[in-house]
């Protein structure tokens, strides 16, 4: 007789439903008329890179977008053949690999356009591209004043085809900025100069912060990424829930240190609650005020420094909880990663991005082909 398997103690819930509701406020907020690109890089912002891509594409949204060959391959192999962005440099040696799995990369630079219509022609293939201007980020783009001989080397080779131009934002999360006004003024004069000869190009400068911030940077398209999970918009849903298990409980008196370096001591007796997550899980381990774990719908704080597999749970004196009970370390309403990240002085998207790729994903939908 075979063993049994063994029990996933702790694993994330990815709530498929809450990312139908995002997608259903973004269209919303940009009308029907525009299209979507989700942003699926960083495992799909830890909620999970294949599972979320293709219920995306169920949804609707038109476009998908990666940071890495890898995860477009992922992709391409997991039988997804909608238009897939490729947001960043690819290494000449990989240029083939990029073009046979159907990428539409950025091209930020007249040296990439150079390298690229090199292997285009080598391999007689068409490409269709992005091209990505510069703007205040200062990181990856054209600079408009090369836009003039940039065009004018793309018309060299027949073998590239420009079918958008996208613009990422450095400062969407602040309205009303002088700076991204001339982002998006310096966008819409390229496409101003563009139109007569490349009539149907697709613009994309909007991120999810710009949605709310900026709707004049809503053109053609937009490439939300934290929103689709649930984040930083009003009207919102988080779309994951990190789950565990108490695995012991234990009473201990008043002023009896807690964990490493016993930096921290119960102040009254009270039992300490064992939970199986820790930093290697992607818990963080540092904190500016203490954070909570949800049990049984109320809080209890944190005690002690978290450990790289285990943390510890002040339930207090009186309670009903036992051992093998249910805790949320993460939760759509109760505490999300937003409180968790405030909690530790950071931001969403790393607790989100930092959630180890070895725990477990559970995916729940109304809809039976997606459980």
């Amino acid at each position: 007789m075979s063993p049994n398997l063994p029990t996933e103690l702790t694993y994330l819930e990815i709530h498929l439903d809450h990312i139908t509701a995002n997608v259903q406020t973004l269209r919303s907020h940009i009308g029907g008329e525009r299209l979507i690109c989700g942003v699926v890089k960083a495992n799909a912002y830890g909620h999970g890179l294949i599972p979320v891509a293709k219920h995306l594409i169920n949804i609707g949204v038109e476009w998908l977008a990666v940071v890495s060959l890898p995860d477009l391959i992922a992709l391409r192999q997991a039988g997804i053949t909608h238009p897939i962005l490729l947001m960043t440099v690819v290494h000449p040696a990989d240029l083939n690999t990029a073009m046979h799995y159907q990428a539409t990369p950025f091209i930020s630079s007249i040296e990439e356009l150079l390298y690229w219509q090199a292997e285009a022609k080598r391999l007689q293939q068409g490409l269709s591209f992005h091209l990505k201007m510069n703007s205040q980020m200062n990181r990856l783009g054209l600079e408009s004043a090369q836009l003039d001989a940039f065009l004018q080397q793309l018309n060299q080779e027949p073998f590239l085809k420009l079918t958008g131009v996208a613009l990422h934002f450095a400062q969407a999360d602040t309205p009303d900025l002088p700076n991204m006004q001339d982002d998006i003024a310096m966008l819409m004069q390229i496409k101003e100069t563009l139109d007569a000869r490349y009539p149907d190009l697709v613009y994309h400068l909007a991120s999810s912060l710009a949605v709310r911030h900026y709707p004049q940077s809503v053109i053609s398209m937009i490439r939300p990424g934290i929103a689709l999970y649930g984040y930083e918009l009003p009207h919102l849903k988080p779309a994951l829930s990190w789950i565990s298990h108490i695995i012991h409980i234990r009473r201990v008196p008043a002023h009896t240190p807690i964990s490493y370096g016993a930096i921290e001591e119960t102040t009254k007796a009270c039992d300490i609650a064992v939970i199986p997550v820790g930093y290697a899980d992607g818990y963080p381990r540092e904190f500016i005020h203490t954070p909570y774990i949800i049990i049984n719908d109320k809080p209890y704080p944190l005690i002690g420094r978290v450990c790289m597999n285990q943390l510890m749970v002040n339930l207090g004196e009186h309670h009903n909880i036992k051992r093998f009970d249910k805790v949320y370390l993460l939760h759509p309403t109760h505490f999300t990663a937003q409180h968790l990240a405030e909690a530790s002085g950071t931001i969403s998207y790393r607790i989100l991005t930092g959630l180890s790729q070895h725990l477990p994903r559970r995916y729940s939908s109304s809809s039976a082909q997606e459980q």
